[in-house]
């Protein structure tokens, strides 16, 4: 299967389908991290190699039985990043006076 297109809608809805998520892009991992998806990521530069919650990694592009078995879901990622970016919202309207 594959998430070609330009539809929000439809990518969160294949991503949210799927117990396993390979990918090669950052948004693809950090979407399926924060939908409690185990993710293979194949990176193709080094920006894919420092999330905090770490995907399995497929550094030859093979997905193998191994690589399923090192793929883990991260319960609670989207209620930190929720938590995060209200912070982070809260920061700056604090800091510029914003409200």
């Amino acid at each position: 299967a594959t998430n070609y297109g330009n539809n929000l809608e439809e990518k969160l809805k294949f991503l949210s389908n799927s117990e396993y998520i390979v990918t090669n892009s950052y948004h693809g991992v950090y979407w399926a991290t924060l939908l409690e998806r185990k993710v293979i990521c194949i990176p193709f530069k080094s920006g894919l190699m420092s999330f905090k919650h770490p995907p399995a990694y497929s550094l030859d592009g093979l997905v193998t039985r191994e690589t399923l078995n090192n793929a883990v879901h991260y319960p609670g990622s989207l209620e930190e990043a929720r938590k995060l970016n209200a912070n982070f919202y809260s920061y700056i309207v604090n800091k510029y006076d914003l409200v």
